[in-house]
């Protein structure tokens, strides 16, 4: 699958732990040549450090699909890899959640275990994973021809999950889990876990909300009754939201709740939340409304409104937080809402308000409650219903995404950190237009796509297949190519980017295409064209076609 944010390299930094490694060793004589001492990897956005994989080298991650942020990969023979890449799923995720998640989405693809548990490591809770089905050697897709295992060390901390991945065939899989061990023997892990990731298992959320309306009072620490949250800004480790009741502005009644910020200037990701939970077990199938009534005084850096997320197991199912229509500014009592599906595998449903950077909010008279399906989803991100303007030929405003790729709640949005999407009226396949990325500037991001993503209906059972045109330029350091997703709820069933056929250098318009299959739990496919690296590429008349399924009528 695509990264859920831009691929980064982190850096090298020194031989911190090369001494620790060197008390197990045997003193090599004078006489006897030196022998090479491994490579420490350290990472201070993420704070741990890895010593490399003795023997193998190092690997380009662009060509890697793992469901996180990439920061090393090695390969020894260009098959087998390990990897070391983190996940953000925006709260603290327990590890026996992430280890029924990962379980689940291997059995589909005809896996069986070998280890599947929770255990100390590294001083904390961690998810371990041993795992073989059909595959390719280099990807467990489940199918192909080749016994595929893959080793899966995921460590959930407060604010992130670090995961450390093997994936091998399965003939040479003992000898690169030798490796894999060594290496794990080296790793040192910073940040923390809560106490309820350490805890044995994960916390259970009560059947029903309570204190709605705020009039509950305060609990132990001022924060309103039978509500928690968030108030520290992660980059800066400082309180920076003062969570409380106020017995002087409410709604209804005579109490409200309140975030106020207390900085004076805020980072891009300080907010603070007032939070709730309930089990989503008397929610699934059904379709939930979150509404209420907020109140803002000086909101000027960013928003502030309601948010709910649906959460299966180690894995977000729906999200919104207002962050498009949010309020702001200095405004008096108005309602508010978002409304989400419940999936039938949903576990838990979180709720409450949020403010964004300055200001103060205010809350009060909140509900919960099902509503029919012809109260409209709020959720950013779902499929169209069908493809928009793939021959290119809808103009856009000059600089902008063409029309049709232009929403920026799809994942990954069309764009990227360095790279320019657009129109080019003096090159076309066909017509007068065609679409075009190019690299602009170096920047940690390593593709920029196009991206859109329709509805599976009509092609659930069978396979899609995108076609289209491509033409490039001065792709030196990356690759070009089509690319094609299927997810489902909070997971990808099937990914192709052509990263190992996709066209590179310069070349004259050529057609390539993708193929995947459409499961039946499919829920949207996503796709489009990237750039990774350097250079440009020019995209037209693509073509998504629903085919049947091999055998099938």
């Amino acid at each position: 699958m695509f990264l859920k944010v831009p691929h980064r390299v982190c850096g090298l930094v020194g031989v911190v732990m090369v001494a620790v490694l060197w008390l197990t060793m045997p003193q090599a004589s004078s006489a006897q040549p030196k022998q090479p001492q491994p490579k420490v990897y350290s990472d201070e956005d993420y704070d741990f450090k890895v010593s490399s994989p003795q023997g193998w080298r190092r690997f380009n991650p662009a060509s890697l699909s793992v469901p996180g942020e990439v920061c090393r990969a090695w390969t020894p023979d260009g098959t087998s890899t390990i990897s070391i890449f983190v996940q953000k799923p925006g709260r603290a995720v327990h590890p026996r959640d992430l280890l029924e998640q990962s379980v689940n989405r291997c059995k589909p693809l005809g896996c069986t275990f070998e280890a599947q548990e929770v255990k100390a490591f590294g001083g904390m809770q961690a998810m371990w994973l041993i795992a073989t089905g059909p595959g390719t050697g280099a990807a467990l897709t489940g199918k192909g021809d080749v016994p595929t295992s893959q080793h899966w060390v995921a460590i959930p901390r407060e604010e992130d999950v670090l995961v450390l991945l093997l994936n091998a065939p399965a003939s040479d899989f003992r000898s690169a889990e030798a490796v894999f061990n060594a290496m794990l023997g080296t790793l040192a892990v910073g940040g923390v876990q809560t106490p309820e990731q350490r805890s044995p298992e994960p916390r259970r959320a009560p059947a029903t909300a309570v204190n709605l309306d705020f009039e509950g009072g305060p609990a132990a620490g001022g924060l309103p009754s039978h509500w928690g949250g968030r108030s520290r800004v992660a980059s800066t480790g400082v309180e920076g939201y003062e969570l409380a009741v106020d017995t002087q502005v409410a709604h209804g009644g005579k109490i409200s709740g309140r975030i106020r910020s207390l900085l004076a200037s805020p980072p891009d990701d300080a907010f603070g939340t007032l939070t709730q939970s309930v089990s989503a077990e008397a929610w699934r199938g059904k379709r939930a409304r979150l509404s209420g009534w907020l109140r803002t005084r000086d909101v000027k850096l960013g928003v502030a409104g309601l948010w709910m997320r649906v959460d299966g197991p180690g894995t977000m199912l729906a999200f919104d937080n207002m962050s498009r229509r949010g309020v702001k500014g200095t405004t008096d009592w108005q309602r508010y809402e978002v409304v989400l599906d419940v999936p039938a595998e949903a576990r838990e449903i979180f709720f409450g308000a949020l403010l964004h950077h300055d200001g103060s909010l205010w809350v009060d008279d909140l509900s919960l409650e099902e509503v029919p399906n012809s109260v409209a989803s709020t959720e950013p991100g779902l499929p169209a219903e069908k493809a928009a303007n793939l021959d290119f030929e809808v103009v856009s405003k000059e600089g902008q995404a063409p029309a049709g790729w232009d929403r920026d709640d799809l994942y990954p949005p069309t764009g990227g950190d360095g790279y320019e999407v657009t129109l080019d009226r003096e090159s076309a396949h066909s017509g007068r237009t065609a679409g075009r990325i190019r690299r602009l500037t170096q920047a940690k991001a390593s593709f920029g796509p196009l991206t859109q993503a329709v509805s599976p209906e009509g092609f659930r059972g069978g396979k899609a297949r995108l076609s289209g045109w491509l033409k490039t330029k001065d792709v030196k350091s990356g690759f070009a190519g089509l690319w094609l997703r299927i997810d489902g709820r909070g997971t990808t069933l099937g990914f192709d980017n052509m990263h190992d056929r996709g066209p590179r250098g310069t070349t004259e318009w050529t057609r390539y295409e993708v193929e995947l299959d459409v499961p039946r739990e499919a829920h949207a496919i996503a796709f489009g064209a990237l750039l990774t690296g350097d250079g440009t590429v020019w995209v037209d008349d693509l073509a998504l076609e629903a085919l049947p399924a091999v055998g099938g009528s």
